[in-house]
């Protein structure tokens, strides 16, 4: 008994480990393995193509250090970039010039340390940035100046000093955390961390039972996250009447860059769960904890170097047409994965993680951080002249069993986006047998001369092909829809079960693949 079948795919999915989709019914395919590359709409309903990611290019760098992290800071009105880097001696605060991307120092008497933190204040009619590497006395810096930079005594009323990486400000005040500690600063003033003269804007703390790892203001409150759990504060610290601590909730949060706000969720990292956690902001004000993000990538959090969990960072990049966080996990081998998760689409994506230090958005792009470098992400076919593979291999795919032989009457047709580069390779592995693999390689492109534009006066889904900068070709007017290309691979195997992996070898090679279509499989029954 047989029957022929029609397939497609045309709803890609990022990385699934643990339950991974093949719905041949609605085309959706998941990815066993999958870098750089990430999922786009294909503008044909709801559909989803994979695309080679684009790398990243040198703006910048500095000899003989690594930077560890940058910020933005708007100081009255004006926009900087500040960097603190380290040698094999000390840190480094500088201040880079955000039109040639040069590095002037600011402050050059800190310890080494791989992490470090800050966040831009308003103080009066000044706004400062402050820094803190969670060794040193916090500074204070304020580039129009005159010194740059104002070490603060950071001393509570007791006279222990506050030294620590959790970082938040509200309420006119600076909040620090130093161990067990939740310290406020005076209200106002971050210069002031001891002051207790009975008044409302006085500085204060408050301990837990453990070491804070994180801090973060969310829905009119402080929540302080140690590893196992968290608790909230709401009001006035200094005001011993009004103010309030919740109960402790479930939950915790692993390091200080490992909670983000965005949209009403604010999203943590639970190293105890190895998973991705979100608390939800309802318009009754409740908050309600989530399920776990990150079931499918867990496999990657188990290689997170714990030595180094500090280091680990979770970084929101919404700019243009992306909405992605970000997630860099230190490993064992001194490198990192670096996991996106689109966060319209809700899928996990992963890219080139080598040397990755952190990343932020500047005038709405991607600006990261790779040792001793400056880059700008998504403009090159390469890493920093370094060529990385795009690879997204197809979970097993075996039509509901993998006894029954399936026989290709047809072909495998790939429609591509013509407006990219397509030229890359197919593995084709039969019965998960590698020595029936076959490799091949697909180019399709238009000629040297030919172009695709729209202008002001075209509705935004036509254009012009032309052949040349003359028009000679009479502007003929064509569909979006159908600027694609269809790519055709022939003679396939029988196979009772197929993999599929799309990559690159080489320099500018890319892919955008829209639509995968499987014509006349028939599919003999096993009695």
């Amino acid at each position: 008994m047989s029957e022929t079948l029609s397939i497609f795919f045309d709803r890609f999915k990022g990385i699934r480990t643990k339950n991974p989709i093949t719905n041949i019914s609605d085309g959706e395919m998941s990815a066993f393995n999958m870098e750089n590359v990430e999922l786009n709409f294909s503008k044909k309903g709801d559909a989803v193509g994979i695309y080679s990611m684009l790398g990243n290019a040198s703006l910048s760098e500095i000899a003989g250090k690594k930077i560890i992290k940058m910020w933005q800071s708007v100081q009255n009105g004006k926009t900087y970039l500040i960097a603190y880097a380290v040698d094999d001696i000390k840190g480094y605060l500088y201040n880079v010039d955000t039109s040639t991307y040069n590095f002037e120092i600011l402050y050059e008497s800190l310890s080494k340390s791989d992490v470090a933190n800050g966040i831009t204040v308003a103080q009066g009619f000044y706004d400062y940035f402050f820094f803190t590497n969670g060794i040193d006395t916090p500074i204070a810096v304020r580039i129009e100046a005159n010194p740059k930079c104002t070490v603060i005594n950071a001393t509570d009323y007791e006279g222990r000093q506050i030294r620590g990486l959790g970082l938040e400000s509200y309420d006119g005040r600076l909040v620090l955390t130093s161990k067990n500690r939740v310290h406020w600063s005076k209200q106002g003033d971050i210069f002031n961390w001891s002051d207790l003269s009975g008044n409302l804007t006085d500085s204060a703390y408050q301990e837990l039972d453990r070491d804070i790892k994180a801090i973060i203001y969310f829905n009119n409150s402080l929540i302080a996250f140690t590893s196992d759990y968290s608790v909230s504060y709401l009001g006035n610290p200094a005001d011993a009447v009004n103010f309030k601590k919740s109960g402790a909730t479930g939950g915790g949060c692993s390091s200080f860059n490992s909670v983000v706000r965005i949209d009403n969720k604010l999203f943590y990292y639970d190293h105890l769960a190895r998973n991705l956690f979100s608390y939800y902001l309802y318009d009754n004000g409740q908050i309600r904890p989530s399920n776990g993000f990150a079931d499918e990538v867990q496999i990657f959090f188990n290689e997170l170097d714990e030595q180094r969990i500090n280091e680990l960072a979770i970084i929101p990049l919404i700019f243009k047409d992306k909405n992605e966080i970000w997630f860099k996990i230190p490993t064992k081998d001194g490198k990192c994965h670096l996991l996106i998760l689109d966060y319209l689409k809700g899928e996990w994506l992963k890219r080139n993680g080598d040397d990755f230090n952190h990343a932020i958005i500047f005038n709405n792009e991607v600006i990261s951080i790779r040792k001793n470098k400056i880059l700008k992400e998504y403009i090159k076919e390469t890493f920093d002249g370094i060529f990385k593979p795009s690879i997204y291999e197809f979970n097993i795919l075996n039509i509901g069993s993998d006894v029954s032989k399936k026989i290709m009457k047809g072909s495998i047709y790939l429609t591509l986006d013509a407006a990219f580069h397509n030229d890359f390779y197919v593995e084709l592995m039969f019965d998960d047998n590698i020595e029936k693999t076959k490799i091949k390689r697909i180019s399709k492109k238009f000629g040297e001369n030919a172009m695709f534009f729209t202008d002001e006066d075209a509705d935004i889904s036509y254009g012009y092909f032309v052949d040349d900068d003359l028009d000679l070709s009479g502007k003929e007017m064509i569909d979006e829809s159908s600027y694609d290309v269809i790519a055709k691979i022939s003679g396939i195997t029988p196979f009772r079960q197929l993999k599929l992996r799309f990559f690159t070898k080489e320099a500018p090679q890319t892919f955008a693949i829209k639509r995968i279509e499987f014509s006349k499989i028939k599919v003999k029954k096993a009695k």
